[in-house]
Formats: structure tokens, C-alpha cells, sequence
């Protein structure tokens, strides 16, 4: 019998690594990790990609899921991995990819030669702080006086060490990606979600949206007969106006969690869609009853900035 629950849980972490790795292809998203977090000032128009599937003469070989950088017109290498679990071969891994780095580029036999610099960074979205060391640990009882190698060391970013509100507060789409993987139950996941359509989304945040909505099944799975809006988005025709309303679909709680400011307009027309012109002859018949908003709420399940809206309608009707 196949173990679904271990199915799913790969296939969680594949899509996981896939939406990070794309947020990681972005040189805006990359410029901006390396600055908060290491306070390296660079510049998108500094930096290419690297090609990060070479194979050295001796046989190692640099994973495909690896990111690899370069800043231009120098031999300055940024290599990042993500993690979703704590690996404690990271060390070993690490020391190999800078060496793989190396030999590519040792391209000259001159005795001159300069080894590249290079900058290893291990992303962590670990559930648990990451304990693994930071480098290979050498045995130190009866070394007979010889020197310890010094071996690379990578530098770690663990999502368990960053508030949720710096990574919120960051509008950035790495960042936001980061703080939805780092809440551990639904309930927290629920109140970073409201807190970002409240807010509203800027463009970094709009696009790790739609790439969470494109890569996620989970969320895809979720969406039932939305899945027409979703396609729409993710190819472009639709705009951010239905984000809220997936998202809150999604949490089982729709139309009662607040618009998001940044997207107001556009959010306003999408929930005007949902709400039959037959709807709105009623909840219009009930304002001019004067039936209480809560009593109007309960029974329509409409929105209060709806509501508020109708009832202006309604208002303005009576002047004309």
C-alpha cells in the first residue's frame, strides 16, 4: 500500500523548493536577500546567473536546484541553497560546491592563478532551528600539533531566527514567501494572510503570490470551481482584485476578513461580480426597511464595505 501521507509530504517540499527557487531567480529578490541580511550592497545590473549544472574533472556535480551568481566583470560567486529540513551534511556539501566552483574556472595553469571568492549562503525554512554546523568539524583529541584546515564556512539565514513582522515589514517577495512558510499551524497562517490583504500588496508581494498559486496544489486543490479566476490570474488577463477572496476561500472564511487597502478598487468589482443583481434588490429592499446592518450581514452574508456601498446607492437614489 502506497503511504500517501509520505507522498504528499515530498511533493509539498518539491513544490515548496520550486516557489522559493523562482523567487530566487528574481536579481531584485537577490539583491535585496543579500543586503538585509549580510548588509552586502549590490546591484541588479551587476549580477548574471551563473551556470550551476558544471561537472568537474574529478566527478562532483552541482545540483540543478542550486542558484549561482556572479557579479560581473569579476570572479566574485554568490552559490544559495534552500533548505526545508536541517541537513547535517550541509557542511560537506558546501565544501564541495565551492570546490566544483573552483575547478571551472581554473582555467589557466599558471602558477598566478587566483581562486574565485565565493560567497555560499544556506536559505533555512526549516520548522526547527537549524543546528547543523556551520562548517566541517575536524577531530581535534591527539592531533600531534598539526594545524586545523580551514575549511569553508556557509552563511545561514534560518527563518525560526526572524519575526514574523520584520519579514512582513520587508514588502518583498522572498520575504513574504519566507514569513507564510514559517507559520506552523493554520491558525497563524490565517492571521499573516489577513494581514497582508489588509494591507494591501505591492508588486514584489503580487508576483510571490502568484507564484505560490501556481506552484502550490494545495492551494490549487482548495480553489474548486475558482479554478477559471486562478488560471486568468496566472496567465496575466486577470488583475489582484481576486486574491483576496482565494485566499479567504481557501481559510474558510469568506467576505468577512477586510479588504485589502492597496487593491481596494479592484477587489470592490471583483465581490460586485459575485453578488447577483437579484441580491442586491433585496439587501437594497432591506435598507430602505431599515433592517439593522448585522441582521443584513447575517442573512446575506455580505461584506460591511458592500453593505456600505449599497446603502449609499440607496441614499443617492432617494435624492434623485
Amino acid at each position: 500500500m502506497t503511504d500517501n501521507t509520505a507522498e504528499n509530504k515530498v511533493k509539498g517540499k518539491q513544490e515548496q523548493d520550486k516557489i522559493l527557487r523562482k523567487l530566487l531567480e528574481d536579481k531584485r529578490e537577490i539583491t535585496h536577500f543579500v543586503d538585509k541580511f549580510f548588509r552586502y550592497k549590490i546591484f541588479v545590473k551587476d549580477i548574471e546567473r551563473y551556470n550551476g549544472k558544471f561537472v568537474t574533472s574529478f566527478g562532483f556535480k552541482v545540483r540543478e536546484s542550486d542558484i549561482i551568481y556572479k557579479i560581473k566583470s569579476t570572479e566574485i560567486y554568490i552559490i544559495i541553497e534552500h533548505q526545508s529540513t536541517v541537513d547535517y551534511k550541509m557542511p560537506k556539501r558546501i565544501s564541495e560546491y565551492c570546490i566544483c566552483l573552483i575547478d571551472s574556472r581554473q582555467t589557466s595553469k599558471s602558477k598566478f592563478y587566483k581562486a574565485p571568492l565565493i560567497f555560499p549562503i544556506v536559505l533555512s525554512t526549516s520548522k526547527t532551528i537549524w543546528d547543523a554546523p556551520l562548517t566541517i568539524i575536524q577531530e581535534e583529541d591527539n592531533n600531534y600539533g598539526f594545524p586545523a584546515l580551514k575549511y569553508p564556512t556557509y552563511n545561514l539565514v534560518d527563518i525560526q531566527k526572524v519575526s514574523t513582522e520584520e519579514l512582513l515589514k520587508d514588502r518583498m517577495g522572498l520575504t513574504l514567501a519566507m514569513a507564510l512558510e514559517k507559520q506552523k499551524t493554520k491558525e497563524e497562517l490565517e492571521k499573516v494572510i489577513e494581514f497582508v490583504i489588509k494591507r494591501g500588496v505591492n508588486e514584489n508581494e503580487a508576483n510571490c503570490l502568484k507564484i505560490i498559486l501556481e506552484n502550490s496544489s494545495k492551494i490549487r486543490n482548495a480553489l474548486g470551481d475558482k479554478k477559471e479566476e486562478y488560471k486568468k490570474i496566472i496567465k496575466g488577463d486577470g488583475d489582484m482584485s481576486n486574491f483576496e477572496e482565494l485566499y479567504i476561500e481557501l481559510l474558510e472564511d469568506k467576505y468577512n476578513k477586510g479588504v485589502s487597502q492597496g487593491v481596494s478598487q479592484g477587489i470592490s468589482q471583483g465581490i460586485s461580480q459575485g453578488i447577483s443583481q437579484g441580491i442586491e434588490k433585496i439587501i437594497k429592499q432591506m435598507i430602505k426597511n431599515k433592517m439593522e446592518d448585522k441582521e443584513i450581514i447575517k442573512y446575506t452574508n455580505i461584506s460591511k464595505k458592500e453593505l456600505k456601498r449599497l446603502k449609499l446607492e440607496v441614499e443617492k437614489s432617494k435624492i434623485a
